[in-house]
């Protein structure tokens, strides 16, 4: 499994190296290195726009994103454009795959990320590039590449969140009571952990909504859940 994801990486990323041991199968598989998501201003307007209306665009070689040939969209100049100084810009980044169910992690190394602007991130550097309990992972069936194609996505979202402010496209809330409304109790955790969410992060995230009260509805639930699931 190891030797696939490493060619799938290398065909797909050649700029990525791995830097992990890969004889090694208990170690996890990590990559480095730079990707440039924009490389030419020609249709960045057109991809600008479909970004921010959740369309598709199209992912080549070494994460160049481009803008989709069979897009009828009539585009114009976006209304970011003017304000993006640095659209072509160079990001060092660092993939880790754990080999198991827990989502895979990328790191922004440079450009450094600071607090004020950190958006959509763990921490301040690690990608939060969409919702785990969304696109569950399987380290057997899902595809590392697929999931690198999506941190490109984010980068350039990124890029334009830091010199104009505005996030393009739709954004998922991170406050614990959508969390806790939306995510099912079988669904993965947002953190990523690979773990369902009512074994992760569910009763902590409902304890500091509600207190105490939300402990004993949880010990309640569980003992009862045979019965309730019956009607």
């Amino acid at each position: 499994m190891h030797e696939v994801k490493v060619e799938s990486v290398e065909l797909k990323y050649p700029s990525l190296k791995l830097v992990s041991d890969l004889d090694d199968a208990s170690k996890n598989l990590v990559w480095e290195g730079w990707v440039q998501p924009i490389r030419s201003i020609e249709h960045l307007s057109a991809i600008l726009d479909d970004l921010e209306n959740d369309r598709a665009v199209i992912i080549s070689g070494d994460g160049e994103i481009s803008h989709n040939p069979q897009c009828s969209i009539e585009h114009f100049e976006h209304r970011l454009l003017s304000q993006l100084t640095s659209p072509t810009r160079l990001f060092k980044i660092r993939v880790e795959d754990f080999g198991d169910n827990q989502l895979p992690v990328t790191r922004v190394l440079e450009p450094q990320i600071t607090k004020e602007l950190c958006r959509h991130t763990w921490g301040v550097d690690e990608i939060c590039g969409f919702a785990p309990w969304e696109y569950p992972w399987d380290s057997n069936t899902s595809s590392i590449v697929e999931f690198i194609d999506h941190m490109m996505i984010w980068l350039i979202k990124w890029n334009v969140f830091a010199q104009t402010s505005e996030w393009i496209g739709s954004e998922k809330r991170h406050d614990k009571k959508f969390l806790i409304k939306t995510i099912r109790p079988t669904q993965p955790c947002y953190c990523g952990s690979g773990k369902l969410y009512e074994l992760c992060h569910r009763i902590d995230d409902g304890f500091s909504l509600f207190g105490e009260i939300w402990i004993l509805f949880e010990s309640w639930l569980e003992k009862y859940k045979s019965k309730i699931n019956r009607f």
